[in-house]
């Protein structure tokens, strides 16, 4: 399933938590935000980090490809909202200063040529902050992990180790500066009910793999329902020449 079918019926819900993602030091840190940069905000949902970083910037540009989230986008920010894929960038070569993408990179079919399409659209020494779910870099327990997530959520795709990252990112002439991780405990309810998925489901999945945490840092059930501890990455990267 794709995102934008995925995200439609869910972006409400999804726009009421948003703003508690994530953490609005790190990601201003990280982006050192200009008054002369233009700003691509990648997969921009409802526009959680454009708000977030608009203010300090030049010019924002937000894309998605879920109809109902650059409708919220336009009602929320005054970025230009433009449906597009991740993959497939309709911008001219260092089009942007500085590229920002929030819980998107999990989402696609090839990563890898989405980190290659941020180099392409960003200028020599324009910054690219990342920020998604860190996966764990064994093989075994990083394919656990996506059986779960696959369950919650039909859009998900791959969750990316962060050696995987690092080597794309290289790769691609971006040169990793920041690595950072927040650790957050959640619980399935809540969870699996922001994508509308099947909590029974879910823990069917999350069940069969305890003894290897489903996946996770850590999982533990407490009165009826599973909790579990999980990794986000916030990554910065730099555009250089080579």
């Amino acid at each position: 399933m794709r995102s934008s079918d995925a995200f439609g019926p869910s972006a409400a819900r999804y726009e009421r938590t948003e703003m508690s993602r994530y953490i609005a030091d790190w990601v201003l840190g990280m982006a050192e935000p200009d008054d002369d940069d233009r700003m691509l905000d990648l997969g921009c949902g409802p526009g959680t980090l454009t708000k977030l970083l608009s203010p300090h910037v030049a010019q924002v540009v937000g894309t998605d490809i879920t109809p109902a989230m650059l409708e919220r986008y336009r009602v929320n920010t005054s970025g230009t909202a433009v449906a597009a894929d991740a993959e497939l960038l309709p911008f001219d070569d260092g089009a942007f200063s500085l590229v920002v993408s929030g819980s998107v990179f999990h989402h696609l079919r090839d990563p890898q040529e989405a980190i290659c399409e941020v180099a392409r659209v960003l200028r020599p020494g324009g910054r690219f902050v990342l920020i998604d779910m860190a996966g764990p870099e064994h093989p075994r327990r990083r394919a656990i992990r996506d059986e779960v997530e696959r369950a919650r959520d039909q859009s998900h795709e791959a969750i990316l180790a962060p050696s995987q990252v690092s080597t794309w990112m290289f790769e691609a002439c971006l040169d990793l500066r920041a690595d950072e991780r927040q650790v957050e405990d959640k619980r399935d309810v809540e969870w699996v009910a922001l994508m509308g998925g099947d909590l029974a489901y879910v823990r069917e999945i999350m069940d069969k793999h305890r003894d290897e945490a489903a996946g996770f840092l850590a999982l533990r059930e407490e009165d009826g329902a599973f909790w579990f501890r999980r990794e986000r990455a916030y990554y910065c990267a730099v555009r250089t020449a080579r």
